[in-house]
């Protein structure tokens, strides 16, 4: 066999080559209402990543972008973070990655299966008086304006919004506090007038005593602190590129917008403004738009760089 046809050969099957050394690495379960993370090795160029979970037909239910993380071996990695809803229906879904490859930025597409278990959800049920029941159904377009603008924050995606990769802290602890409502409950609004609505609660809710230092859960930029008419004073945190923590019904706010926080420092106090029926904390997670559970990341890090790069370096 001729060098030259070797050679012939190697280019035509480099490309091949080079696709099999690309390692895509993500879960095969997680439970409704759950993060999961997906790695891609080697890094991709940046902004060219994008993975989405999806029905068997296609239809998406979540998506999210890819950033590069970096071990201290100049090892580099994508990875997208996604947000499973705690609506969704247990069953077979896949994920769907996209990226870039090559010098000639070719599109590639890789499919992942992913089964999603069921997951219990308490209900409750929320006695609201005259105030509280006009303001919840308040048509007010203040309220309309505040929900754009908070949604607008939390699809904001920056690749270098790397603050926090390890695990959190609950953001309101002591004697006093108590939790009142969990992520996912199912709730039941009875109005003055008799009215009834339903909604799904998308945060962990910790009664405190008003004034009850509040500490950020991990550390983060300020991207919103200020009054809202349904959630009353609040603060946004982010955390990682499109994930976020929300602090709701605050007494008081000590920090503002542009602030860098670390995990722990005060960032104002418990209260019992907004949309409330006493003082309470609300702190909610979104990952990449999708409120996911908060307790989750008391024991597992928001980005589990140990795990990834104990994968690729055995690669």
């Amino acid at each position: 066999m001729s060098r030259v046809f070797l050679f012939g050969l190697f280019i035509l099957l480099a490309p091949l080559y080079a696709a099999q050394a690309l390692s895509i690495q993500s879960p095969a379960t997680v439970e409704r209402g759950l993060p999961l993370q997906v790695l891609i090795h080697p890094a991709q160029a940046s902004g060219t990543v994008r993975a989405q979970i999806e029905r068997e037909d296609g239809r998406r239910i979540a998506s999210a972008e890819g950033f590069s993380i970096r071990s201290g071996r100049d090892l580099e990695s994508s990875v997208v973070l996604l947000g499973v809803p705690s609506t969704v229906e247990p069953g077979r879904y896949r994920i769907r990655i996209e990226y870039t490859e090559g010098a000639e930025s070719l599109q590639r597409v890789r499919y992942r299966e992913l089964q999603v278990l069921d997951r219990e959800y308490q209900e409750s049920t929320l006695v609201l008086d005259l105030a509280m029941s006009e303001l919840r159904t308040s048509t007010d377009p203040r309220r309309y304006r505040e929900t754009r603008e908070l949604m607008e924050i939390l699809t904001r995606f920056r690749l270098d919004a790397v603050f926090a990769v390890g695990t959190m802290v609950l953001p309101v602890v002591g004697e006093n506090v108590r939790v009142s409502a969990r992520f996912g409950d199912r709730r039941q609004f009875h109005y003055s007038d008799g009215g009834r609505a339903g909604s799904i609660h998308y945060g962990l809710d910790l009664a405190a005593p008003t004034g009850t230092p509040v500490v950020a859960s991990a550390s983060g930029r300020v991207v919103f602190a200020g009054d809202r008419l349904i959630t009353g004073y609040s603060i946004v945190l982010e955390h990682l590129p499109g994930v976020y923590g929300l602090y709701y019904h605050m007494d008081s706010l000590d920090v503002e917008s542009g602030d860098y926080v670390r995990r722990g420092q005060v960032v104002g106090t418990v209260g019992a403004t907004g949309l409330v029926t006493g003082p309470h904390l609300h702190w909610e997670i979104r990952v990449s738009g999708v409120p996911v559970e908060p307790e989750w990341f008391l024991a597992e890090p928001l980005l589990d760089t140990y795990r990834v790069f104990s994968i690729i370096e055995t690669e």
